[in-house]
């Protein structure tokens, strides 16, 4: 019986070597373990450091994200600002462009009515002149038939004016003394008015 204990005994003893062949790191199994314990750990290592510096470079790239974003908004309400001042500066630059114009036109009409104040008889009176463009219509009251030629006269043949013509004659309507009469034609061009805008009287 005890040798049987014995024999069991031995059967259930293994010998365990841990140690590697003599050949093991010649085969490709030792190669790469021999590669992967000396040079692999250093790329394992500097791998790392490039996952940690990224993740480190990411807090800086937010930051300077939400710091950019932030002088974006700054600036778009600056622009937003700046708009209306922009918008008021070209409706002003409309309304000094459009008084220009108006006065440069003051001028030419002067000119123009100090023409018809010249030739005005001293018995006719002028109730409107309106002009549009180098059109005229030229509304007056008369006070003597002599006056009448004489006024008809000095449109016709003034250098200043061409196409004068006699519109409608009304003498004593509506409790007017003398004669109402109309005349029309065109302003001349050398006559120191061009395009001389919409209305005056």
């Amino acid at each position: 019986m005890a040798k049987t204990a014995a024999q069991k005994e031995r059967r259930l003893t293994l010998d365990i070597n841990l140690l590697p062949g003599k050949n093991f790191e010649k085969s490709s199994i030792g190669k790469f373990l021999k590669w992967a314990l000396s040079v692999g750990r250093y790329i394992v290592i500097f791998t790392e450091l490039i996952v940690i510096l990224a993740f480190l470079a990411r807090f800086k790239l937010d930051r300077d994200i939400a710091d950019l974003h932030d002088e974006i908004e700054q600036k778009k309400i600056i622009v937003e600002s700046a708009r209306g001042l922009e918008d008021d500066y070209k409706k002003l630059q409309f309304k000094i462009g459009e008084a220009k114009k108006i006065i440069d036109s003051q001028e030419d009409y002067r000119e123009i009515l100090n023409k018809v104040g010249v030739m005005t008889p001293v018995d006719a009176v002028v109730e409107t002149f309106t002009m549009n463009n180098n059109s005229f219509t030229l509304k007056a009251q008369v006070f003597s038939d002599a006056g009448l030629a004489t006024f008809i006269s000095e449109f016709k043949n003034s250098p200043y004016f061409s196409e004068v013509n006699l519109g409608t004659i009304t003498k004593g309507e509506d409790g007017v003394v003398g004669t109402r009469f109309l005349i029309s034609g065109k302003v001349i061009e050398s006559a120191g008015v061009d395009n001389l805008g919409e209305e005056a009287n």
